[in-house]
């Protein structure tokens, strides 16, 4: 019975494994660009948390100096 418990997540596993790289994004080399260098100025400007990860809406403000860099 055990066996059969084991088959099950071992092809539930598999499966989300499958799924998994279609759904990445894949970054253009001017969008990572912009990503890596907005993360360093985020860095700079004090957007770091103590614990060493960005704080709450640094998203937000990378999509608006991706938004400055375009126009």
């Amino acid at each position: 019975m055990a066996s059969s418990t084991t088959a099950t997540s071992n092809t539930s596993k598999k499966s989300a494994r499958k799924s998994t790289p279609s759904s990445r994004r894949v970054w253009t080399p001017e969008e990572e660009l912009t990503l890596v260098d907005g993360l360093k100025e985020l860095c700079v400007n004090g957007w770091r948390g103590d614990n060493g990860t960005f704080k709450h809406g640094y998203f937000y403000e990378i999509e608006t100096l991706h938004e400055c860099s375009s126009s």
